[in-house]
């Protein structure tokens, strides 16, 4: 066979691996499975005569001719007939000239890492390690070692049980140290002394123990390695920052100064009119206050009109920022996204090889695109159900021992004088525990096994491919190709641009005419591989069954909120009635009392106020993640997305609008005691001071701990797996998108009341700032930080925050009417800027008049593999063989 100018020849081997060599061993007619047989220590000794006397034939031929396989494995051996065994795949073998006796190895840890030499891993030349082929002698010692003892040799150092009963306390704390945030070490190698890089990787994640940690005062800009995800937002949070001084300093400031000077609220109390301001600490600085000073309203509305132009430019030029970030983060960090797309509708008998050859048969612009990875998506119902199983089998054993340590031993009644047998009946009742524990570990190895046998079944099972794929190219410039090649149409553009913003989902003609889509891959940590098995028909059923129960959520909460705020009212008045004449004397005592007696009297609205924040921030925080939950997006970004999207407005439109609708309309009761304004005041003060305290009080995070405490004190009897232990030991995960929907709730209610309430600017200014603060010392310090987040939920909520706009223009048409009963042009026309500007698809625009020169990575996908976090078939639970399995990168490692 001729090809790439070489002569190759062909021979056909009736055979099989010597990997599945003893898989289906035949033995007295029967065929058992390898578990089985290692089970007996290793394969039987006819095995052992037969292979190893045929292996160290080929062991000679290694070592004699002048080849390097770098390095061989048992898939490399054929068993042939005859007793002959074959050497196959010289992918990565190297020739030895004949007056060289060592040849220089690209790169450190080249090969399949188990079968590897010490020699190629030295990291202390300056250049590649210089090997000869002993190394294939050593790889066929591996071999031997593996079919004797059923195991790789030094594997034992690198055991992992996630079933293990007790488990290991220190193992868990490991776990939790390789979850926090923190920049990698395992490419930090120091030149200048030429010291070992040792990195520690926890053995059930695969991520580093001992990271390097970053400081609360370092740029943002650090934290791209996990996507730029995390630098957008608090990138985000400074935009926030500068909208709510913005509006301060345009006309926050004058608002707060012409209320306190106006004169419209009376000090006496009007028991009669509810809906009269009383003045006091609170209502001298809202607009009810200067509702008689007519010419001051005049001055508002322009001032309130540059707001708007304003606040416009501020987000257009966050919208350029957002853009520059993401393609920094691009630019210094390696990621399999930057060289995979992922295809859509692809037809259900699709295989890898047509992936390849399609790709690979493009000719764009005169230039061949290299496929170097296809990654298939498939429904993964059956793998989920043999977890389950094995939990149940878990949940079996820990009852079994849980009854063990109940009666610890055979109680006989014996004498004193027969103390010896008592001794022996202990040891035996230790055997027989001990039996019994390896029982269950047994029946969970082969539980393991039938999980591998599934995810082996799944991937040649067409019916079970969900019709998408990953594919990645060789280099980021022929991924960039294929998604130039494909289409959409300017119209599409505009209309979904309106409506969903960063859809990138484009068309491509597949075999058959068959459309397929197209776009850029999520990163592999982002991807929730189950919710593939849902087909788009499904999942419209299931939106709709969601905004059912939505619905019936935003109504139930509405009607609380009526019987909340009907209550606060009432409450007051009959307050107010009951202590008329101490009300009135408090009139005429010092400034201090006077605040003391308005607090007593406020004491029901500040109780309304403190259950409206329970209720928005656990109730119905809670619930909404269920209804998100119950959508099954396929990536963590867009669960985020519409998370903090549901959340933000559900809370904006029942802690907002309901509340001014029932305090408007049913109780008519904006301004006066108990009413609108001092139930937001009150509002904007918890608020800012409980952006602190979300950070940092967590209710289970305490209860983590006292848990911990309490099964470490019960030793040797505790029941909980490793892997529940590991789970138990994690700090609090870090949700983005919570940060997203506070951040984004207190701009929402600022923008609304703060015409009303000008006061609520500086309150949400300080409690934004001191989040900031708070929110990235706990991010670095306190919370599990494992998946990657790319730049869509920055821009989604970016867009989300550009209704802030329209918020604010609205608002003060609304309360200038309530206050002055007119609404001038100038504010119309301020609503109607803010509609447009919301309306305008501003992502598009801003990408189509800025130029960002985007920089391809300069490596291929082969060589940045070593770089990368994690991979697609790394997290993919079809390609994954176990979930501890190791990521082998080209540097030194310890595996605890």
């Amino acid at each position: 066979m001729q090809y790439d100018g070489s002569t190759y020849k062909e021979q056909w081997v009736d055979g099989i691996e010597i990997s599945r060599y003893g898989q289906t061993w035949p033995v007295l007619g029967q065929r058992y499975q390898l578990l089985c047989l290692l089970g007996k220590g290793g394969f039987s000794e006819v095995y052992k005569a037969l292979d190893l006397e045929d292996f160290k034939e080929v062991a000679i031929k290694v070592h004699n001719i002048n080849q390097s396989w770098s390095v061989s494995t048992k898939q490399n051996y054929l068993k042939h007939a005859f007793r002959q065994i074959k050497l196959t795949d010289f992918g990565l073998s190297k020739i030895i000239n004949d007056d060289a006796t060592r040849i220089e190895l690209t790169s450190q840890g080249v090969g399949t890492y188990w079968y590897l030499p010490p020699e190629c891993f030295d990291i202390k030349q300056e250049k590649g390690p210089d090997i000869s082929s002993k190394v294939d002698v050593w790889s066929v010692g591996v071999i031997y070692f593996e079919m004797l003892y059923g195991q790789k040799p030094f594997e034992y150092v690198y055991k992992y049980n996630p079933y293990q009963i007790p488990p290991d306390w220190d193992i868990a704390e490991n776990h939790a140290n390789s979850n926090k945030f923190g920049k990698s070490k395992l490419f930090q190698y120091n030149q200048n002394n030429n010291q070992d890089q040792i990195t520690e990787l926890c053995p059930c994640c695969n991520f580093e123990i001992n990271k390097r940690s970053i400081k609360i005062c370092e740029n943002t800009s650090k934290f791209t390695f996990l996507g730029s995800g995390y630098p957008l937002f608090f990138s985000y949070i400074k935009c926030c920052l500068a909208l709510i001084g913005a509006i301060l300093i345009t006309s926050g400031q004058y608002n707060l100064i012409s209320n306190f000077y106006g004169r419209s609220c009376n000090k006496k109390l009007n028991m009669q009119k509810r809906n009269k301001c009383r003045a006091d600490w609170i209502s001298m600085f809202t607009i009810v206050n200067k509702k008689f000073q007519l010419n001051l309203g005049e001055i508002q509305d322009m001032l309130n009109f540059t707001t708007i132009i304003v606040l416009m430019i501020i987000l257009f030029l966050f919208r350029k920022q957002q853009k520059e970030i993401d393609i920094q983060c691009d630019i210094a960090e390696l990621t399999p996204s930057d060289y995979s797309i992922i295809i859509k509708n692809l037809p259900i008998d699709t295989k890898e090889s047509d992936l390849f050859s399609y790709f690979q048969s493009m000719n764009i612009n005169n230039q061949y695109v290299y496929v170097s990875e296809v990654n298939m998506i498939y429904n993964i119902q059956d793998i989920l159900k043999q977890r389950d199983q094995i939990q149940d089998l878990i949940k079996e054993k820990q009852k079994h021992i849980k009854y063990i340590i109940q009666n610890p031993d055979l109680n006989l009644n014996l004498q004193q004088n027969t103390l010896y047998l008592k001794f022996l009946l202990l040891q035996i009742t230790n055997k027989y525990k001990r039996y019994e524990a390896q029982q269950w570990d047994y029946k969970l190895q082969i539980e393991e096994s039938k999980l591998r046998q599934i995810k082996q079944q799944t991937r040649y099972n067409k019916n079970l491919f969900s019709g998408n794929a990953i594919i990645a190219f060789q280099t980021e410039q022929q991924k960039n190709l294929v998604l130039s090649k494909a289409k959409k149409s300017w119209i599409k553009q505009i209309i979904e641009a309106v409506l969903f913003q960063q859809n990138e989902q484009k068309e491509l003609i597949y075999k058959n005419d068959q459309i397929i889509y197209v776009e850029q891959a999520p990163e592999p940590l982002d991807i929730i591989w189950e919710n593939f098995i849902y087909s788009e028909v499904n999942k419209i059923i299931i939106y709709f069954y969601s905004f059912l129960i939505t619905s019936m959520l935003f109504v139930i909460c509405s009607y609380l909120i009526y019987i909340l705020t009907k209550y606060e009212i009432d409450s007051v008045q009959s307050n107010n009635d009951t202590h008329k004449e101490e009300i009135e004397k408090s009139q005429y005592e010092d400034t201090s009392q006077q605040i003391i007696n308005l607090i007593i009297q406020q004491l029901p609205t500040i109780a309304v106020s403190f259950v409206l924040v329970i209720i928005n921030s656990i109730l119905i925080e809670q619930a909404l993640r269920i209804i998100v939950n119950f959508e099954k997006y396929r990536t963590i970004t867009l669960y985020n997305v519409n998370l903090a999207q549901k959340l933000s407005l559900f809370l904006f439109i029942n802690s907002a609008l309901v509340t001014w609708y029932i305090n408007a309309y049913y109780t008519e009761n904006l301004f006066g005691e108990g009413g609108l304004i001092y139930t937001i005041f009150y509002f904007f003060v918890l608020n800012s001071a409980s952006s602190f305290a979300s950070n940092f009080i967590t209710p289970l995070d305490f209860l983590k701990k006292f848990m911990i405490f309490l099964y470490k004190k019960q030793g040797q009897k505790c029941l909980l797996t490793q892997q529940q232990a590991n789970k138990l030991h994690e700090l609090p995960s870090y949700e983005i998108e919570i940060g997203y929907v506070d951040v984004l709730k207190t701009m929402y209610m600022t923008a609304f009341y703060c015409p009303l309430i000008p006061l609520g600017l500086i309150f949400s200014f300080i409690g934004i700032f001191i989040y900031y603060w708070t929110h990235k010392f706990a991010f670095l310090n306190f919370k599990t930080v494992n998946k990657q987040m790319s730049s869509k939920l920055s821009v989604e909520m970016t867009e989300y925050l550009e209704y802030t706009i329209f918020i604010f223009a609205v608002s003060n048409s609304l309360f200038t009417y309530y206050t002055y009963n007119q609404i001038s042009y100038l504010q119309i026309s301020g609503a109607v800027l803010a509609i447009l500007y919301s309306i305008l698809p501003i992502q598009l625009i801003v990408e189509n008049i800025f130029f960002y020169d985007e920089v391809d990575e300069q490596i291929n996908y082969e060589q940045a593999q070593s770089k990368f976090i994690a991979t697609y078939k790394q997290c993919n639970p079809v390609t994954s063989d176990t979930i501890y399995d190791l990521k082998i990168k080209n540097d030194l490692i310890i595996v605890l």
